[in-house]
């Protein structure tokens, strides 16, 4: 029997949470998940990328993924370094050792000894199933289709499954003597669709069978032991997709992941303390879309009452709860951690899980990193810094480099495993280039003509997706013809730009019967809209450490902020949600409102762009001020207020938003001549790549004149940024 929509999204477990304002508000409770507990942190982590197509489609000729072993070394790295849990105490099943069997004998010895106060973290990627009455399904390495093998025969079409309910999880975590407890599933239910360019962790097809009488019972057994518990339980269930949308996995800087693994797991390796968990997963969910696919990240409360029974009166003091309260420390953003070190070779292996994905492309440069801590107390000691000189995946290998002495032994540095680290020096190729990946259906002779076609343009590589991130596909696209040929097809072949996640980018299909090269060129100023965006976000940095907040609201409601950044202690005031774990949205109607405030003693100069959803910049600029036209001046102890008319373009944008000690003047020099008077206005800028360049430029140039990098001098084929001298954030929304 088919489901509807509503049965469809409803008959997972429990219902979703919605992120409304009590939602989000209750979501605080989040943030007692991790934190610095009364007894132990335990978490089970399990990823499977092999499985046999029995357990998927038993017609494939192969079903692995690449992905999901690489998302439980990331949670691994994440919980351990950044979050202050033991080593020991952080179990992993993968591939093989990930059977039925397993799953819950690991579940059970996670449960056993713990005791209120302790916190507990599940998380599961592989694939996901569905049943027709809704039901999501939890893949193991071992499970099968009815039918698929010789232990369940064709005859018998409701054989118990081996897939672990969805629903059993939650109980079980429901079930355990604390409320402090997290599960995380980067898996999919919705029947993937037909193959395409990229991966689906879902069954193609509803799974035929029935859930297991044992485990049914074993619900029954959960539910009676958490019978007694408190309705206020906290935990929550992050999931990487609603059940009617797919969940993909992606190649990254030479590795694959989990889409929504690797976000999350990047925005928590660089939270700010006084950020809230709200925004958190905002930012995660913002991070998904811009792939361009339909996966969307929810979140669902674990506990069996009213959201609103937990609240209390004064709703406002709560909404503020802080990641700093939950982490191992009040600490600030980590490019990664230490993982080991070589005495005799003298190098220091490391994780950059927390590095912008731009930067750990070009990672094996020259980057240079710092502790993210006080070195020990040792005198002798000089943190100095730590040289990447090669790269694998994440994963990277560094030597200590100091102004003194580059040849001291490595013990007299503090690198040591565990030690989180932070950028100093960012090291960027001046030739960095848009990467264009080519429809895996292309024929030969288009396959030649489009390689031949962008090797025509300065800016842009063709690469191959299986091993690289990509910025864009360029694909086939059918368009309508005006008078279709009845005798004939009703659509031709036409060509246009898609997204990361095989999602068509709008307007940028050409007519039907363009020829290729046509097409290519066609797009030339697409292609330098992206490549500029890819350099603003290749600026994006968090190192300088200034007192300063960035709020943005709506000139109707100023007093219910969407989205927040600071570097204040004790921030405080409400982040109010503004609907679901999604990017913030604004209407046509509204007037965005972006506050700066620098509560510190140095004046800092701002820069204020606006990204559409077809990566167009546009520079904002409030008129009535006495600085020069395109940056904004905050004096110390002061705050500035932008408002202006919502983007034309509906869709997912973002602000983009740079703080330096010396004002940019490569870029104000290069910056179309602006009008000045009262109010203030958008300025579409006609060269952003150009502007993008001169950007970099400038923060080189401020760079070198306030410190020079240890060890040698700036190669004059990359930019060299001190990431002490200036600070970026992107403040992503949607307009609807």
């Amino acid at each position: 029997m088919a489901l509807s929509r509503r049965d469809f999204l409803g008959r997972s477990g429990a219902a979703l949470a919605g992120w409304g304002l009590a939602e989000a508000i209750a979501a605080q409770r989040v943030a007692q998940v991790l934190a610095e507990p009364t007894g132990r942190r335990k978490a089970l982590l399990i990823g499977i990328n092999q499985y046999e197509p029995a357990a998927i489609a038993p017609n494939a000729a192969s079903v692995a993924l690449e992905g999901c072993l690489n998302d439980v070394a990331l949670w691994q790295e994440l919980l351990t370094s950044r979050l202050g849990f033991q080593a020991a105490d952080v179990v992993t099943l993968t591939d093989r050792a990930a059977g039925r069997a397993q799953w819950q004998a690991a579940l059970e010895d996670c449960a056993a000894g713990l005791r209120a106060g302790d916190a507990v973290v599940w998380q599961f990627s592989g694939y996901g199933g569905l049943l027709a009455d809704g039901t999501g399904l939890l893949v193991p390495a071992d499970s099968h289709l009815a039918g698929g093998t010789r232990e369940a025969a064709p005859s018998d079409p409701i054989a118990p499954l081996r897939d672990w309910s969805e629903i059993t999880i939650q109980d079980w975590l429901r079930s355990l003597p604390t409320e402090r407890v997290l599960g995380v599933v980067d898996a999919g239910f919705a029947p993937a669709p037909a193959p395409t360019w990229v991966r689906h962790r879902s069954r193609p097809v509803l799974t035929p069978g029935a859930l297991d009488p044992e485990e049914l019972a074993w619900q029954q057994q959960l539910r009676r032991a958490r019978s007694g518990q408190s309705s206020a339980a906290s935990g929550w269930w992050l999931r990487a997709s609603q059940p009617d949308r797919p969940a993909l996995e992606l190649p990254q800087a030479g590795f694959v992941a989990g889409a929504f693994t690797w976000a999350l797991v990047q925005q928590l390796w660089n939270s700010l303390p006084a950020s809230t968990l709200w925004f958190d997963l905002a930012q995660t969910a913002a991070r998904v879309a811009d792939q361009g696919g339909q996966q969307q990240p929810i979140a669902q409360r674990l506990g069996t009452g009213a959201i609103r029974e937990h609240i209390g009166e004064n709703i406002g003091e709560n909404i503020g709860e802080n990641l700093g309260q939950w982490l191992a420390t009040a600490a600030g953003p980590s490019a990664g951690t230490v993982l080991a070190t070589d005495s005799v070779n003298r190098t220091v292996t490391v994780s950059l899980a927390g590095l912008a994905p731009v930067a750990l492309a070009g990672a094996a440069q020259g980057l240079i990193l710092e502790p993210a801590a006080p070195a020990p107390s040792d005198a002798t000691a000089s943190a100095g810094g730590l040289r990447i000189t090669g790269r694998n995946g994440w994963r990277a290998i560094g030597q200590p480099v100091a102004e003194d002495n580059r040849d001291r032994p490595i013990e007299d540095f503090p690198w040591q495993p565990g030690q989180r680290l932070r950028e100093r020096w960012r090291i960027l190729a001046r030739n960095l280039e848009l990467q264009v990946a080519l429809d895996p259906n292309f024929e030969r002779i288009e396959r030649i003509d489009a390689t031949s076609a962008f090797d025509a343009l300065s800016h842009v590589t063709v690469v191959n997706p299986e091993n690289r991130a990509i910025d864009a596909w360029f694909a086939r696209a059918a368009r309508p013809t005006a008078n279709p040929d009845p005798n004939g097809d009703e659509a031709k072949t036409a060509y246009g730009l898609w997204r990361p996640a095989q999602t068509l980018w709008p307007s940028t299909v050409g007519e039907s019967g363009e020829a290729l090269k046509t097409a290519v060129q066609r797009l030339g100023p697409q292609f330098h809209s992206l490549l500029a965006r890819k350099l603003w976000r290749a600026t994006l940095n968090q190192g300088a450490e200034w007192p300063v907040r960035i709020t943005l609201a709506t000139l109707e409601t100023p007093d219910r902020p969407l989205l927040q950044w600071s570097t204040l202690p004790n921030a405080g005031g409400a982040i109010g949600p503004n609907g679901s774990i999604a990017p913030a949205t604004l209407t046509s109607s509204s007037r965005p409102q972006l506050t700066l405030e620098n509560a510190g003693t140095v004046p800092l100069w701002a820069l204020v762009l606006q990204l559409d959803s077809l990566g167009r910049a546009t520079l904002i600029q409030d008129l009535g001020q006495d600085t020069e036209p395109g940056q904004t001046l905050l004096a110390p102890n002061s705050r500035q207020t932008l408002s202006w008319p919502a983007a034309p373009s509906r869709g997912l944008g973002s602000l983009l938003v740079w703080l330096s000690r010396d004002p940019l003047e490569r870029m104000q020099a290069s910056l179309p001549s602006l009008q000045t008077g009262e109010g203030d206005r958008l300025w579409p800028l006609a060269q952003p790549l150009a502007l993008a360049r001169q950007l970099l430029e400038d923060l080189q140039q401020i760079s070198v004149n306030h410190a020079a990098p240890p060890g040698r001098s700036p190669s004059p084929d990359s930019y060299t940024l001190d990431c002490r001298q200036w600070m970026a954030w992107e403040l992503p929304f949607r307009l609807i």
